[in-house]
């Protein structure tokens, strides 16, 4: 059963739903909230706020926390916002630059292969002509 402390009455709930009557501090640890459907028994005299304690800011602090809590969250989101861009350029730029050196890795080992094609080819012929050569000192030594 929910005691009189825990229930908020429809006089003090505002048309945004939210509670007006009671102080909230975290030093209380009680957040005052609105049912989804208010209760709507008899009346109860509203008690008194509780007194403020000295660790309560006063209300101009209380205002001024939100909005600085507020700017700083707007920062760090813009902030954030900024890295998400620059971390999708480096991405556009790093593709752009794989796709480059994979050109350049394909163009390199084209080289390659028709420099081994050459070598093959020259020692072909390199060893055709030794052949050749030998027969040659083979039949000068012969006649000799």
């Amino acid at each position: 059963a929910k005691g009189d402390d825990d229930e908020v009455h429809v006089e003090d709930v505002n048309d945004a739903g939210v509670a007006t009557e009671g102080v909230v501090s975290a030093a209380d640890d009680v957040v005052p909230i609105a049912d989804a459907e208010p209760s709507y028994s008899s009346p109860t005299p509203p008690t008194p706020p509780p007194q403020p304690s000295q660790d309560q800011p006063s209300t101009s602090q209380d205002a001024r926390l939100p909005m600085d809590l507020l700017q700083n969250l707007m920062d760090t989101c813009t902030t954030l916002i900024r890295r998400f861009e620059h971390l999708e350029l480096d991405k556009i730029a790093q593709a752009l630059e794989i796709t480059k050196l994979k050109s350049r890795v394909k163009k390199l080992e084209k080289r390659n292969k028709l420099k081994v094609l050459k070598l093959r080819r020259l020692k072909r012929v390199g060893s055709a002509q030794r052949i050749d050569t030998s027969d040659d000192t083979v039949m000068d030594d012969v006649s000799k």
